[in-house]
């Protein structure tokens, strides 16, 4: 008798029913890692923030080198306010403003160091003005009053941001949130006599394509 007599011969496997094993297990979906974002390494994101601190950084925009800020040269109006202030008050209010690194934050105490009010004289040889500021800063716990030239200088910043503090307020005295960088902007809109033709099936590309 034949050794394999008493053997059964193994059962065939069909390759269609066999298990498909994954070619490789130590990538399975439950041991696999995603590239996370890091929106803080972006080049924006970074010079957006030295910005913010007044610090020295690199325009995306133009690839220029944007110099740190600094505190400007002292007035020359007749109350010498640099002298008033005194150097070590001066460094002290403008580390404080630069080292919130909030937009939002500077505007809401340039608002807040600014004082709006009402005309009281009018010459017929000048122009209309509806109303005067007067500018503060911090001293000692107390309110000092000093020029627009030496408030912009001590923050080291430009009048313009001055006057912008005040114009992005609200009626009700809340300031309005930074936008910088962020999409949705006037120029991301398509025009309005482009959007009456518009087709109402028209997909998102199409549009970035009219936009440009």
């Amino acid at each position: 008798m034949s050794d394999n007599a008493g053997t059964s011969a193994p059962a065939f496997t069909s390759p269609s029913t066999a298990r498909k094993r994954p070619r490789h297990p130590e990538k399975s979906s439950s041991t696999a890692h995603k590239r996370r974002r890091n929106p803080e390494k972006w080049k924006k994101t970074m010079a957006k923030s030295s910005r913010n601190l007044g610090l020295e950084y690199t325009s995306v925009r133009t690839n220029k080198r944007i110099e740190a800020r600094k505190i400007g040269p002292p007035c020359t109006c007749s109350f010498k306010c640099f002298e008033k202030v005194g150097q070590i008050n001066i460094k002290t209010i403008f580390n404080d403003y630069w080292s919130s690194g909030s937009w939002d934050a500077q505007t809401a105490y340039l608002q807040k160091r600014t004082t709006t009010n009402p005309v009281k004289r009018r010459r017929k040889d000048t122009a209309v003005k509806g109303c005067t500021r007067s500018y503060h800063v911090s001293v000692d716990i107390a309110l000092m009053p000093v020029c627009k030239t030496a408030f912009a200088n001590i923050h080291g910043i430009s009048m313009s941001r001055v006057d912008r503090a005040q114009s992005n307020m609200t009626a009700s005295g809340v300031p309005i949130k930074d936008r910088r960088g962020q999409a949705g902007g006037s120029h991301c809109r398509v025009p309005q006599e482009k959007a009456d033709i518009l087709p109402n099936d028209l997909l998102p590309s199409d549009i970035e394509r009219l936009e440009s």
